[in-house]
C-alpha cells in the first residue's frame, strides 16, 4: 500500500514539473523545475517516468524561446543553462534498457539538442577557462611576493628550485605581466627587487645564475642574463 502511495506521490510530482519545465510563464519557475527534475540521484529514483522527464526536458529546451511576457527573456541564457545541465545528469543514468524507448524521444529532437549542447559546453569551457586563469594569477601573485622577500643567502638554495622550472614560470609570468595594473603591480616590485639582487657585489657563480634567473623571470626581457 506504501509503495503504491510512493508511486502515486512520484507519478504526480514528476508530471507536475514537467509541465512547468515545458511551457509555465515565468522562466524562473522553469528554471527551477529543470533543476527539480533532476536531483534524483540515482537512475532507479526516476523508476518508470525517466524517459518522461527526458520528454519534459527537451521539450522544455525546444519551448525555451515561446514566452508570453518578453520581459522573461533575461532569464533566458539561465533557462538553457539548466536544461542542458539537468539532461547531461540524465545522460550519465541511462541504462541499456532506456536505449529503445529514448530513441523514439531523441529522433527529432537531435538538431535543437545538438545545438544547445554545443553552446552549453563551450559556456562551461570558458567558465572553466576563467577559473583557471584566475587561479594562475593568484599563483604569480604569490611568486611576485615571494621574490621581493629573496635575500642573498637564498639564492643558492634557489637555483635548485628555478632550474628546471624556468620555461612554465616565463610563461605564466609574461601573461600575468598583461594583467589589470592593480593585480600585476606587484610583478614590477619584485622586478625591481630581482635586478637589484643581481647587481649585489660579490656573488658567486651559482648565487649570480640564481639571481639572473629571478631577474629573467620578473624583469621578462632579461633572459640573456642567465649564464
Amino acid at each position: 500500500m506504501i509503495s503504491v502511495f510512493v508511486n502515486l506521490f512520484q507519478s504526480g510530482v514528476f508530471n507536475v514539473l514537467g509541465d512547468l519545465v515545458v511551457s509555465f510563464r515565468n522562466f524562473k519557475v522553469r528554471i527551477n523545475a529543470a533543476l527539480a527534475l533532476s536531483m534524483p540521484a540515482t537512475r532507479q529514483q526516476y523508476g518508470s517516468h525517466f524517459v518522461h522527464v527526458w520528454t519534459a526536458l527537451l521539450d522544455g529546451l525546444e519551448n525555451s524561446s515561446t514566452m508570453e511576457d518578453f520581459s522573461e527573456y533575461r532569464h533566458h541564457d539561465n533557462l538553457i543553462h539548466q536544461l542542458c545541465q539537468s539532461l547531461s545528469h540524465l545522460a550519465t543514468l541511462v541504462r541499456r534498457e532506456d536505449l529503445t524507448a529514448l530513441h523514439e524521444v531523441l529522433v527529432f529532437r537531435m538538431d535543437v539538442l545538438q545545438q544547445h549542447m554545443a553552446k552549453f559546453s563551450k559556456r562551461n569551457f570558458l567558465k572553466e577557462k576563467t577559473k583557471k586563469q584566475k587561479a594562475l594569477a593568484a599563483l604569480c601573485q604569490s611568486l611576485s611576493h615571494l621574490a621581493t622577500l629573496v635575500r642573498r643567502e637564498d639564492l643558492t638554495a634557489l637555483h635548485e628550485v628555478l632550474v628546471f622550472r624556468m620555461d612554465v614560470l616565463q610563461q605564466h609570468m609574461a601573461k600575468f605581466s598583461n594583467a589589470p595594473p592593480e593585480k600585476s603591480a606587484l610583478l614590477y616590485t619584485a622586478a625591481s627587487h630581482c635586478s637589484a639582487l643581481l647587481q649585489s657585489a660579490g656573488l658567486n657563480t651559482g648565487e649570480h645564475s640564481s639571481a639572473a634567473m629571478l631577474a629573467s623571470v620578473f624583469l621578462l626581457d632579461n633572459t640573456n642574463l642567465i649564464e
